[in-house]
Order: C-alpha cells, then structure tokens, then sequence
C-alpha cells in the first residue's frame, strides 16, 4: 500500500499507542484522512477485524464517504478480503451504533429485534399524528377556563409544545414532563401596593402637588386602588393597568411615584404569572399526553425515533454492565456530540479511542450538540498533570494513556487567506486567545482551472449602506426592505465582475447565507446579470407550484367536491380550462344550484351529450379527460403504493412532462419525485392512507415550510451556488461570498423554554400595549434561560462566520449593510468583523471607506453609501429591482420626467368606489396612474402603514401580513354564525383554515391565534346580543350622486323596518387602548355607509366602528334623513374634480408612494 503523505502532527495521531487520542482538527486539516489511516493502522498493523474497528461520524453521507475511502485503502494495498467486510463493519452514525447495540441485546421494552428506525421524516410524520390526537384529548376534557386558554393561545402551543418535547427528549427523557414552577406570591403584591398607595396618600396630604406630571400621576394612582378591587389574573385585567404606571418627568415625579410605579408592575407580574401558571398546566399536560400518545404510537409500529435509539441504549449498556463487545473507536465531528452520547461512548469502554473536532466548527445547537462537551473532555485529558502552555503544542500523559494533538495547517486555503482568517477570528470580536491559529501547507499549488483569475485582494469587506432621517427612532419596514433590496444588488454586481472582469467561472463561486429566507433576492439579481445560478435547498416546498397542483389532483382522489383544489386542478396546465370555460362553469352551477364545482361538471358534460351545454367542444374535451383520469385513479386509492399511485397521477394528466417542459424543469421534476419518496416514508409509518398523506402535506405547508426543494445539481455546472452556511459545511469553493452581516442572528425566543438541566419558563404574550412590562409576562426563569440561550446563541454566530469564511480557498468576499437606526448593533456580524479589522463602531456607520488596504494584511474595506431606492419598493417587486449605480460609483442623478398633463377630454367616470374616492382624496394624480392609466400597483409601504386605506382594513405597523390579515378576519366574520354562541376552537381553526383557502392567502406563521383573537372578540361585544338571525353580511350598496353611481360593501346590516344599523369591523391596534383617537379617519367612511342607508329608506342610520382589539366598546355614529342634503354636498365635492379630470398632485407622503419616480413628487413634499 502506497503510504499516504502526512504532516508529522498527523502521523503522530495515525501512529500513536495510547489507548485515548484526542485530535483538535482545524478547518482543512485533513482530518478524514488521520481518521482513514487510523483505521487502516488498526486493522493492519494490530490485526483487529472491520467488525471490531467502530467508526461514528456525524451524517450517513459522511459515513458512506469515510467506508468508500477505507474500502478503496485497502483494494489498493490488495487487501482485498479486508475491503469486503467494511461493508458489515460497524461505520455509521451514532444512531446506527445505537441500534446495533440494541439488535446485540435483544428485546427492547417490548420491542422485537427487528424494529424499525423512524429517520427523521417518519418521526415527524409521527409525532404530527400524536400532536393530534393529543390535542383532541386535552379538548376533549377540557373545562371552560383551559378552553378558553386553547382558544386564546392555540398557535403557541401547537408550536411550543412540540418544540419543548423534543428538547426534553433530547435531555435524555424517555416519557417527558414539563415542571414549570408555581407563581409568585399575589397577596403578597397586592398587600404592598396597596401600602405604597395609602403612604402616597400621606405624603400628598402633608404637601400640594407643584407639577402636572404629579397631578396626573396621582389621579392615576386613586384610579388604581379601583383597579386593585376588581383586577384578575388576566390579559385583559393587566392590559387595564398600562394607562395607570405613572409617569417619571421630572423629580418630584421621581420621588412621590417610584415606589408606586415599582409596586404596580410587581402586582402585574404577579397576575401574569397566576395566569401564565393556568396557560403552564394546559402545556404541561399537552406533553404528558403527547408523550403516552407518541410512545403507543411507536409501539404499534415496532418502531424507535432517533431519542429513543440514544436512551434504550444508554439503559442496555448500564443493564450489561460492561459486559459488551469489545471495540476500537474512532469518533468524527466530536464538537457536534452531547453529553448523554458521550455518557454512551463511555459505557462501550473502547479498547481504544480517538475522538476528532474541532471546537470552532460546532454549529448545531438547534440539534442538542453541545461544544462545551468538547472542551470538557479535552480538559480531562490532564487530569491532575500540567496541560500544554498553548493548545497547538502536542501533549502526552505521563502514564502514556492519552494523548492531545492538533491539526493546524490547512490544505485547504491560501497563505494571505490564512493571515486574514487568523487576525479576524484570533481578534476579542470573534474567539480571542482561544482561537488556534491555522498554519498554510508550504506546498499548496492553486488549481490549474483558475490560476490565471485574479486572486488580490485575497479579502474583501463591503459595507452596504443608506443615509436615513437623521432624526432616530426605531427602525422601520422601510430601512428592512432597503437592506433586503440592496446587498444582493451588491452582491450580484461583486459576482458579476469576478465572472466578466476577473477571470472566475461560475462554479467556482459560492454565495453563502446565514438564513435561506432572502434567498430568492440573490437569485433574482444574479440572474437579472445574467449569472446562471443554483439554490441548494432553499424553502417553501410544499407550496411549489408543480407541488400545489398535483396534491390537489391527489385531494380530487379523495374528494372531489373540494371546490378549491378542483379550481386548481382546472386552471393548471394539466388541464388548462380556458377563461371562458371557467366562468361558464361557475354560472351553470348557480344556475343549477349544484352542491359542489364536480356535480356541476358532472352535469355539464351530461348536457352537452343532449347538445344543451355551455362548454365549448375545446374545454369539454379537457374536463372529460380529467373526470375519466380522476376515475381511474380513485380506483388505486387505499391500496398499497402511495409513492406508485403519485407518479401515476403525474402521467395521467401529463403533469410529469409540463413539469420537465418549464422553467427550471428538472427541478420542478425532482420535486414531484421528492413527493414520492415522502409518501414512501409516510406509508411505511402510517400506511397507504391518501387522505391522511395530504393533510400532513397540508399541515407541513400550513405550520411552518422550510423544507428545502429537491437536489439536481451536478458538481461539474457552471453555475453560481447560494445556500446557507449549514448546507456548506464540510465543502471548499474557491471564492466564497458571505453576505446578510448586517442581519441579527437567530430569531425570536420561543415561548417555552427548556434548560439544559430540564428546568422551564414560560412566556405570554400581551395583546396590547404595555411598554413597561415589555409587552408580556412570563412564569419561571424564563428571562434567565432566555439569556443563557441568547449568549449561547451568540457563541454559535461566531462559530458560523468561522465555518463560513474556512469554506473559502483563494477569495473571501464580506458583504453587510446597515442605516443609522440599526438597533442592537454589537449583536450583528458585521459589527464582529469590522471590529476584528480595526473598525470602530462609529467607522463602520460613517461608510466612509472606499477600496482601502488594512496595512501588511490582504483585506480590502469599501463602504457604498447613500443607496437611494426612489419610491417605495414592494416586497413582491423587490427581487426585480435594477442594481443603483450609486453602488458602484457617483454619476449624477437622473431628473424625474415631466409628468404630462392631460390635454384632451377627461376620462368619462360613470362609477366610483369607496376605495377608490379616498384615493383620490389621499392623491389626485396617484388615482390618475392607477385608475385611469391603469398602472398596476403592489402595496406600498405608504399603504403598509396608512390607516386611511379601508377596505382591506389592517392594523399597522407589520406590513403586508397586516393587511392579509384584515381580510382573514374579515371573511372569517363573514363565514362564521354571529347568531349563535362563539364557536370552539376546532371550528375557529376551520373558519381560519377556509378564509385562507377562499382568499388565496397564506398568512405567517402565529397569525392563526391572532387572527381567531379578533374574530371572537366579537362575542364579547354588545353587539353579540343583538337579533342577529335576519342580519345581512357583506352587502353591497350602489346609488346615484351627480350622474356618478357610488358603491361599496358593508361588513354587517341589521335592519328595521325605519333603523338600520351598519357594522364595520376594525383589526387596527388602538393607540393607549382609545378607540377616539383613529375614529376621525374614519368619518367619512360613516357618512357614505349613511347616506346609502338613507337612500334605502330609512329614517335612522348609526354606523359601529367595532374596534376587535377593544370589543366592548364599539363607536357609534348616528345619522337622520335630515342629514342627506349635508352629506350629498360632502360627496360632491371629490366628485367634480373626477368629473372634470383634475388631477392634481398633492405631494404629501410621496417619497413612499410608488410612482414617485413617474411624477417626481418629492419636491413638494421636500419644501
């Protein structure tokens, strides 16, 4: 056997003989190769069998790689009866090893050897059914009060209680129990604020009040102790308590009202956490019963999920006290291992053991891996001896038991790479003196495929940034819409150059992320360029087109009187039903009265038999074709072969070559077949059940969709690759961009919080403003273990950008942006890596660096400032944005072109909507773009966040999903019986589930239970107990003022034979809960509603404005024919301007509107 070249570091770890090796493996040490001559060492040199060489690795795939690599070692050195026992040698996961071990003991708790491994898709699958049936077991028995906690915080738990299961099974629980500690004391608060206001009372008797302030804040404090008599432990109770915490201006305020304010916000945590204990029970016995349910669940099927394998185990290996096969041990990715499999490792008592990491490259806590257990064991090492001076020296036991070594040089990435990557995270931003210097390979050739591109700056740091209102604040959607709109600008020019200027083909360029959710951004631009590109993975699989169409094909198997998926199904190219046809189809079910879409087509097709249909012989020809498919088809359904039933589907309708005939075809091919082998899974766990197969598929789409598409890369196209840092760990590309510095790691903490020892908290969240409170209330330590989380968190962030910035081998290229509002500023990674370069804060902020060299170091730092995007840019358009050649240089700015006035007869408008009246108030010549010129619009951030815009109510300041969330509501108001008692929370979710469908909207994740908040807040309203069996919803009106015909749709009517009461639902967040600050907007809204209630006839109308965040007291407007005259003039006025074609520019909020452009209206709202 041709011996392999190592470094003497490496040979010493190949070679050594004490029975522990411990091998701390920089990135691009070579590590797999120690791992590979070690395991031929055992096997060869001291004649241990494949059998009893164990190899543990992190992934199958890493598994698969490190067998092929010892199997064609030893074909080559002609071994060749040794290379075919690789194939049972035990090489594999930790999981693999777990159930081998298991398989050697026999019976497992009732379970027969052969049991079956659920991998991760089939634990899901699982669990998703458990989650269910427990669900309805704790509603099932559930009294008023947990009921309505299931109501009120259903998408939390559904979210957190899976979420805290797993992390106590992780924890090593066989059968989890979430403990979460009892409240505090309430009598206790209660006693001491009312102290605190009696001795206010004496202190403000002895002396006169001098300042507003005082006088305000004591008249809060007398309405407090009102408060203090009623107050319950719950949301609506502590929300009551916000406009009563005093005010701090001033120092008598100080003095007098501290202890007030103190005591106060003690008793509302002391509510809180009474009613986040009630909220704790529900949790705690939703994972008690998901526990019982998952386990009867496996035990059914024969089958044990990956926690199990680590647990059994564990217990089998205590059981056979150490009576165990004897075995070599070598261990792969030691940094990303935990302490319960480390506690397994140890009962195995290996003959030998080399455990290979490295500390800096442990990026998997969202997986249980904890690094600190790599330290932990690493520091072991010394026991009570003298551990090295510096961890890159090589140390050896005095009993020559153990022995540390360190692989540091890097095959892997250039010299002047190496000194940048060491100065960055060798610098107090990132790791400090704990980092371990990587050394180059003196010998290291760079790669004849692009030896001639240009390879300086070998570093590149680019600071995306924007000049905002000074002014400060917060920051906004906007500042967030600009930085996901202008680093991939940013990044897709860098790209663009490196491939046209710079001699670097596509593939040899990787653009890592930090999170896959801007992904399509940097796909978009690239490609804009003309760069081809490839996005590893990404999100969003099940709401794939090609995904959507056939499952609701597959729906039509199971049901075919589901009127959306036929929709789909018939606008799909499968079918292609024309315009035409569709709406024939839907006239001649109203026509028929036919229950459902299907009995309706069903009928048509029987008419045109008789000649007597509407369906041209063209559309006819398609819906046959697609009844006799679905006939056929309905046939194989519950027979064994999901995956065999999918593709026939796929073929019947040719849905497989339209797939392969797209855009991007092979990919949306391999997601049909990735949909295959999914069912393949679910029928292994839950057998050949269709229809349980798709609301699996539903929920997976509906909850969360980060499932990633289908693979169908291969390694040789040219083509850019985008993917996240997770998805690049353990490759090399020769340039690596690393954009989205400027983002804040992580995400939101969860609402349940499990601890590393198994101790939890618990987190509500307030439906209100309550600033002082932070917004929530919380049970236990959960600020506590928040925190841990968060500082772990921050650990982890830095170790990604290590991995990121080692994944490169010629180029690295940085790219973050940042406005002046930037909060949390020290948590960002564009901030460390400044930092690292010498950057102060106030450096990094003022971009005023352009192309400069850090002196003796290959990192080159250039800021791009002032990137004005004019108008508002649209989430839906932003992808489309062309790059700002403010970017890249400073060519003087293009004027805005005139905007023309119209000269010839103004437009004939013959009708006018309420929508489309407040838009012409709001701005005459936007009304003109968009109603007369018909230029499309997306929302707008102006329309994001006005309070004007009706229709479509929202409730402000969180975008786009506010807006979608109004019609939710809205339609859920509309579909729900307001007549009877408020409905359950199986039917608000399908009132939810059935908005979403109707509207053809998908709202984030968590707006369910926002959405079913406001909808049953409409129970609690006076208006509840109103008659409402003869009310009319959605009614639309129309009547006639100057010639113009004014229409529009009201939520709610309830008439009388001279009253008419008209209701209009409002989702809007109430500034300091007051219904009167926002109802002026809406006024002139009331008087049109009026007035055609008036034309109708009736004497008396009173328009409610019901404000769903404040249910109980709805606003009321009240008008009389007397009236009609007044209101008539109101109307007129926007009227003649329509009629007579002005359309004048108002230039207020401009700069936000998008036409700004068009109309260059910012120099009006500039003076």
């Amino acid at each position: 056997m041709t011996a392999l070249r190592l470094t003497p570091p490496q040979k010493r770890a190949v070679e050594a003989a004490e029975r522990t090796v411990f091998v701390s493996a920089g990135a691009g040490s070579g590590k797999t190769s120690v791992l590979v001559e070690r395991y031929l060492r055992l096997v060869l040199d001291r004649e241990a069998s494949p059998r009893e060489v164990a190899a543990v690795t992190f992934t199958r795939k890493a598994a698969g790689e490190l067998r092929q690599r010892i199997r064609l070692r030893l074909l080559e050195g002609g071994y060749r009866e040794a290379a075919e026992e690789i194939d049972q040698a035990p090489i594999g996961t930790i999981h693999s090893l777990c159930a081998r071990i298991l398989r050697a003991q026999g019976l497992v708790r009732g379970l027969q050897p052969d049991f079956r491994v659920l991998d991760e898709s089939g634990s899901a699958i699982l669990l998703d059914a458990a989650f269910q049936e427990a669900w309805e077991r704790v509603v099932s028995t559930a009294g008023p009060e947990e009921m309505e906690i299931l109501a009120r915080h259903g998408d939390m738990l559904r979210e957190a209680v899976p979420a805290a299961f797993g992390a106590l099974r992780g924890l090593g629980q066989r059968l989890p129990a979430l403990h979460l500690p009892p409240p505090g004391d309430l009598d206790g608060a209660r006693s001491a604020l009312e102290a605190v206001l009696e001795h206010l009372d004496q202190r403000v008797a002895c002396c006169a009040l001098t300042s507003k302030t005082s006088e305000q804040n004591y008249q809060k404090a007398c309405l407090c102790r009102k408060w203090l008599s009623s107050c319950q432990p719950s949301p609506s109770s502590i929300l009551d308590a916000a406009k009563l915490v005093p005010h701090m201006r001033g120092n008598e305020a100080k003095q007098l009202f501290t202890d007030v304010k103190e005591a106060l916000l003690e008793m509302c945590r002391a509510l809180g956490e009474r009613y986040a204990a009630v909220v704790g029970v529900v949790a705690e016995r939703l994972v008690r019963e998901l526990g019982t349910v998952y386990m009867q669940l496996k035990a059914e099927r024969n089958a044990l999920d990956f926690a199990d394998l680590e647990i059994e185990a564990l217990e089998a290996l205590v059981r056979a006290e150490g009576e165990v096969e004897s075995l070599h041990l070598l261990v792969d990715e030691f940094q990303d291992t935990n302490e319960l499999q480390c506690r397994l490792l140890d009962l195995l008592r290996p003959l030998t053991l080399m455990s290979v990491g490295d500390y800096f490259q442990s990026i998997y806590g969202f997986r249980n891996a904890d690094c600190e257990v790599f330290r932990a064991r690493r520091d072991a090492l010394w026991g009570d001896e003298e551990p090295p001076r510096t961890l890159p020296e090589e140390w050896v036991s005095s009993s020559r038991s153990a022995r540390y070594v360190s692989l540091s040089t890097s095959f892997r990435a250039s010299e002047g790479l190496l000194a940048v990557i060491n100065r960055m995270f060798g610098s107090g931003a990132f790791f400090g003196e704990q980092y371990e210097p990587l050394a180059p390979w003196p010998t290291r050739k760079v790669d004849k495929e692009y030896a001639t591109a240009v390879c300086d700056p070998v570093a590149e740091l680019h600071i995306v940034g924007r000049s905002v209102d000074g002014s400060g604040g917060a920051p906004n959607e906007e500042d967030e819409l600009v930085r996901q709109i202008t680093e991939p600008v940013m990044v897709a020019e860098r790209v663009r150059r490196l491939i046209n200027q710079e001699g670097w083909s596509a593939r040899h360029i990787a653009v890592l992320l930090r999170k896959i959710v801007n992904a399509h951004q940097y796909v978009a631009e690239l490609e804009a360029r003309g760069v081809d590109t490839y996005l590893v993975g990404g999100r969003g699989y099940f709401s794939k087109e090609e995904i959507a169409d056939l499952t609701a094909l597959l729906t039509l198997l199971v049901d075919p009187h589901a009127d959306m998926s036929l929709v789909i199904v018939l606008r799909s190219p499968m079918v292609g039903l024309t315009d035409d046809g569709l709406a024939h189809l839907g006239f001649v079910r109203r026509r028929g009265r036919w229950p459902s879409l299907w009995a309706a087509l069903e009928g048509e097709v029987h008419a045109s038999s008789n000649h007597s249909g509407l369906l041209a012989p063209v559309d006819l020809h398609k819906v046959r074709r697609l009844m006799e498919a679905v006939a056929d088809l309905s046939r194989r359904v519950g027979s064994p072969g999901l995956s065999g039933l999918i593709d026939a589907a796929a073929q019947a309708l040719d849905h497989d070559l339209l797939s392969l005939a797209a855009v991007q075809g092979k990919r949306r091919y391999a997601n049909v077949r990735k949909l295959m082998r999914l069912a393949e899974s679910f029928e292994e766990v839950e057998g050949p059940d269709l229809a349980a197969f798709l609301r699996y598929v539903s929920r997976r789409g509906s909850l969360d969709d980060r499932e990633g598409e289908a693979t169908v890369l291969a390694e040789e196209e040219d083509v850019v690759r985008i993917m996240t840092v997770h998805q690049a760990k353990g490759l090399e590309f020769p340039v690596v961009v690393y954009a989205g510095l400027g983002e804040l790691p992580g995400g939101s903490s969860p609402a349940l919080v499990v601890g590393a020892d198994g101790t939890a908290g618990l987190r509500i969240s307030l439906r209100g403003k309550f600033s002082a409170l932070g917004g929530r209330v919380s049970l236990g330590p959960y600020n506590e273990l928040t925190e841990v989380a968060l500082a772990r968190g921050r650990e982890e962030e830095a170790r990604i950008s290590y991995v990121a910035a080692t994944r490169a081998q010629e180029r690295l290229i940085l790219v973050g942006s940042r406005h002046r509002r930037m909060s949390r500023l020290t948590e960002r990674p564009l901030l460390w890596f400044g930092a690292a370069a010498g950057l102060s804060e106030e450096d990094i902020m003022s971009g005023s660096f352009r192309g400069e060299r850090l002196p003796d170091l290959g990192l080159e730092i250039t800021s791009h400032e002032d990137v004005e995007l004019d108008g508002a840019v649209s989430p839906a358009h932003a992808g489309d944005t062309a790059a700002p050649e403010s970017l890249f240089g400073d060519p003087k700015r293009l004027a805005p072109p005139v905007f023309p006035q119209p000269s010839h007869s103004p437009p004939q408008i013959t009708s006018v909507s309420f929508s489309a009246l407040a838009l012409y108030e709001r701005c005459p010549q936007r009304y003109f773009l968009e109603r007369v010129l018909g230029l499309s619009t997306p929302l707008s951030i102006e329309q994001i966040r006005s309070d004007e815009l009706d229709p479509a109510d929202h409730s402000g300041g969180d975008g786009v999903g506010a807006v979608k969330r109004g019609l939710v509501v809205h339609k859920m108001l509309e579909l729900a019986d307001l007549s009877g008692p408020m409905p359950s929370p199986a039917t608000f979710a399908a009132l939810y589930h059935q908005a979403e469908s109707t509207l053809g909207v998908e709202l984030a994740k968590g707006e369910q239970e926002r959405c079913v908040n406001l909808v049953s807040a409409f129970w609690r309203s006076p208006l509840a107990l109103l008659d409402l069996q003869t009310a009319r919803r959605e009614l639309s009106f129309a009547f006639g003022v100057d010639g113009v015909v004014v229409s529009g749709v009201m939520d709610l009517v309830v008439a009388t034979a001279e009253e008419m009461l008209i209701v209009d639902y409002k989702t809007n967040r109430l500034p300091d809960g007051d219904p009167s600050s926002v109802v002026p907007h809406y006024v002139k809204q009331a008087a049109l509603y009026a007035l055609a209630g008036l034309k109708k006839g009736a004497q008396v109308v009173s328009v409610d404005f019901l404000f769903l965040e404040l249910p109980e007291k709805p606003v009321r407007i009240t008008y009389t024919r007397d009236d009609i005259a007044r209101l008539e003039g109101w109307l007129s006025e926007p009227l003649r301007g329509l009629i007579a074609g002005e359309f004048p520019k108002k230039g207020a909020h401009c700069r936000l509107c998008p036409h700004f452009v068009i109309c260059g209206g910012g120099k009006e709202e500039k003076e």
